[in-house]
C-alpha cells in the first residue's frame, strides 16, 4: 500500500531559521571592536583657542572594558585631546562618545584598555602600545 501522508516542511524551516539566527549572533559577539568618527571637526592649524565638537561610535564591545583617547594632528605631532590632564573620553551604554577637540589637520580616535597611559604628544600613533583599534580622519575643509 502506498503512503499518501506528506510531511509538512514548516518544522524544518523553523529549525533552519533558528540555526541561522544563532550563527549571526555568535559572529556578532566574536566581531572585532570597531571605532568610528561621525562628527568631524574642521581642519585647522592647532593652538589653544579654537575648539570644536568631535563624536563617534564604538561597536562590538563592552564599553566598560575600554576608553576613548582622542588626538589632533598639528605641527607634525599628534596632541592628546581635549587636554593632557583630562585625556579620556567616556563611552555611553549605546557605544556613543563625544568630546571637544582643539583643531588640527587630522583627527584620531583610539580605543584603549582602561590602564592605558596617554602621552601628551606622539609623532606616530602606530607606535603606541595598548591600543585595541583606532581610526583617523582628515578635518573638514
Amino acid at each position: 500500500m502506498k503512503d499518501t501522508t506528506r510531511k509538512h516542511p514548516m518544522p524544518y524551516l523553523m529549525i533552519g531559521f533558528i540555526a541561522l539566527v544563532l550563527m549571526f549572533q555568535a559572529a556578532a559577539q566574536n566581531a572585532a571592536p570597531k571605532i568610528s568618527i561621525t562628527d568631524v571637526p574642521h581642519a585647522g592649524k592647532g593652538g589653544d583657542s579654537a575648539m570644536e565638537r568631535i563624536a563617534g561610535k564604538v561597536a562590538h564591545l563592552n564599553s566598560k572594558d575600554c576608553r576613548i583617547m582622542l588626538y589632533a594632528l598639528a605641527g607634525g605631532k599628534w596632541w592628546v585631546q581635549p587636554y593632557a590632564d583630562s585625556p579620556y573620553t567616556d563611552i555611553d551604554a549605546n557605544g556613543n562618545w563625544h568630546s571637544q577637540t582643539h583643531l588640527g589637520s587630522d583627527y584620531a580616535a583610539l580605543l584603549v584598555s582602561p590602564n592605558f597611559q596617554a602621552p601628551a604628544t606622539v609623532p606616530d600613533l602606530r607606535k603606541l602600545t595598548g591600543v585595541i583599534t583606532m581610526t583617523k580622519i582628515e578635518g573638514k575643509r
